[in-house]
């Protein structure tokens, strides 16, 4: 349904783009020129790969909580003599993040441009999980609840174009589409239990953790790159004549590559953007 609706807009886009009129006949004589921006927004992100953290499949809890040597620290760290590992949550979430970025646009004319924007995004997820004591014997459950983590950097490009409609000689909106490409990477996974402390990133070795022998551990590249396309709307308010402030709405339809999942969702960047215009490229005629 999502896909559908990106889809519809794109096309509403471009049919907009082409049947509007020209803007006045002096736009003929306008000559190309760049501008230059600075942005900052929020990012909301589709929770569609939070559960890649949950600490199953290949970053596995089990991995540290089935290991003698860290299952001892693990009971140094808990009043338990022994322990249990309860269900995983199921339902992670990335809190809203802040998405700083730079933006180069190429004006044809003052309604068709070009635009390249570099965005960058720190995605945070949290959730908690029992560690059950399976030796009480009251009627009630005792446990301890503790914590998994993680942290996901993105590093998007956005390759599109804009069309506006000037209402006024400094208020514009437009609606802008494109394509994304973006780079994901597990920046670290880990759980909290009591004191214990402890990363659950695999390091995808046959031998089993040893944290006397820290130098069997490899930190490899969790993330990789994926595509998609983007699509918004926006108003400019233009002041002094070189200086501009917008606001965009911007919906990207995307894909997020982690170890297994390769899944597409729809994220949403609601995104403030200062800027300047340089003088044109030719001497106007």
């Amino acid at each position: 349904m999502r896909f559908k609706l990106v889809v519809i807009f794109l096309l509403t886009l471009s049919h907009s783009g082409f049947s509007q009129q020209r803007y006045g006949q002096e736009q003929d004589s306008v000559q190309p020129w760049w501008e230059y921006g600075v942005q900052f927004g929020a990012y909301v992100a589709d929770n569609y790969t939070a559960n890649f953290y949950n600490g199953e499949g290949v970053n596995d809890i089990t991995q540290i909580t089935d290991n003698e040597h860290y299952r001892d620290r693990i009971l140094q760290a808990i009043p338990y003599e022994e322990f249990e590992i309860g269900d995983m949550p199921q339902n992670m979430a990335y809190k809203t993040a802040t998405m700083p970025g730079l933006h180069l646009e190429y004006h044809k004319n003052h309604m068709t441009s070009f635009f390249v924007n570099f965005q960058y995004v720190k995605l945070v997820t949290r959730d908690g999980f029992k560690v059950i004591d399976p030796n009480e014997e009251l009627t009630f459950e005792d446990y301890i609840l503790s914590t998994i983590r993680a942290e996901e950097e993105r590093v998007y490009i956005d390759l599109g174009v804009k069309q506006a409609w000037p209402l006024t000689d400094n208020f514009t909106h437009y609606m802008i589409g494109g394509l994304n490409i973006s780079n994901t990477t597990v920046m670290s996974h880990k759980i909290d239990i009591g004191s214990f402390t402890q990363s659950i990133k695999s390091r995808y070795s046959d031998e089993p953790f040893n944290p006397n022998y820290p130098h069997n551990e490899y930190d490899f590249k969790q993330g990789g790159i994926g595509f998609g396309i983007v699509g918004g709307w926006g108003v400019k308010l233009t002041y002094q004549q070189s200086l501009y402030a917008a606001f965009d709405l911007t919906a990207y339809y995307n894909q997020t590559i982690l170890p297994d999942n390769q899944q597409f969702g729809v994220n949403f960047a609601p995104m403030l953007r200062l800027g300047y215009k340089a003088q044109t490229l030719l001497p106007a005629q």
